[in-house]
């Protein structure tokens, strides 16, 4: 499932769904994607404030966004 992926580009839907066809490595940054959101849900909610972890996941999920993003506009789909 890509729901993360689908929440954070929600306009861009249709073309995820068919780079997810054709594109082995966008797939990937995309489960990639799902696998970081869904950590950083169960692991970084609590109160006790920022933690290096947290910091490090967060930071990935930016790069992996960036990744997903530069291959929806580069896709001619």
């Amino acid at each position: 499932m890509v729901d993360h992926v689908y929440r954070a580009f929600p306009d861009h839907i249709t073309r995820i769904r068919a780079l997810l066809q054709k594109d082995a490595a966008f797939g990937e940054a995309c489960a990639d994607y799902e696998e970081v959101s869904t950590w950083l849900a169960a692991h970084c909610r609590s109160a006790s404030g920022p933690s290096k972890e947290c910091d490090q996941a967060r930071e990935l999920m930016r790069e992996l966004a960036d990744e997903i993003f530069k291959g929806i506009e580069s896709a001619g789909v």
